[in-house]
């Protein structure tokens, strides 16, 4: 049996969480507070000052995003992209992002050269980390 066919049998995800890097956790939170409550995650800061936002459904967690602190992290040219419905809740989380800080942005638009009915919007944290909210209709 394949990865694929084991995952599909079982309905158990293909992520479980994102251990995500920044180097001044107290500094990043607000935006990443504020960008995560769109896609419907909570943050809690734990012991050690590390932040881990959970999205539960129906009492079980369904995504984990953990924002931890290092002090050396230096963004590179990985891109962490968001899914959305539509291209209008795009447009809409896209505005919310704006003006909770969001930077380097480009778009709304779509992106053809990626696929057809591709539409994004691409922007970066205040440290360079790179995003992406994405919706591309099923055919």
């Amino acid at each position: 049996m394949t990865a694929y066919a084991w995952f599909l049998r079982h309905s158990v995800r293909v992520f479980d969480h994102l251990d995500f890097r920044v180097s001044d956790v107290k500094r990043a939170k607000p935006f990443y507070d504020a960008m995560l409550r769109l896609f419907g995650m909570r943050g809690k800061v734990q012991e050690d000052g590390s932040v881990v936002y959970l999205r539960i459904k129906g009492g079980r967690i369904e995504e984990a995003f953990a924002l931890l602190e290092d002090r050396e992290h230096r963004p590179n040219g990985t891109r962490v992209a968001f899914a959305a419905g539509t291209q209008v809740e795009v447009d809409a989380i896209a505005a919310r992002l704006r003006a909770a800080g969001a930077e380097r942005c480009e778009g709304p638009e779509l992106c053809p050269e990626i696929g057809p009915d591709y539409y994004a919007f691409f922007f970066e944290d205040s440290e360079g980390n790179k995003f992406e909210v994405v919706s591309r209709p099923a055919r």
